[in-house]
């Protein structure tokens, strides 16, 4: 990790580097397509909507998708163990 924070540094690297170091890193999860997914749909309303709502529907919108993923986890997964983006 103290490899990572000093050779990844944001000085030291370029945008584009860190992005790709971090979907190489999350390959091989499944879910994330979701983290995806949902900073896309987020970004997206922070370009295109005024500030002032914006701010709030973000957060309605990023909590209403996790609160579905969650559910869903709930639903099918209901006292089992697992580790995903719903924690």
């Amino acid at each position: 990790m103290l490899l990572l924070v000093t050779y990844v540094m944001v000085n030291k690297v370029c945008t584009l580097f860190r992005i790709v170091l971090a979907v190489s890193v999350t390959v091989g999860c499944r879910q994330i397509i979701h983290l995806v997914a949902q900073s896309i749909i987020c970004i997206a309303l922070m370009r295109f909507m005024e500030p002032g709502v914006m701010e709030i529907v973000v957060l309605v919108v990023a909590m209403a998708y996790l609160c579905v993923c969650h559910s869903y986890r709930m639903i099918y997964d209901y006292g089992g163990y697992t580790l995903d983006i719903t924690g």
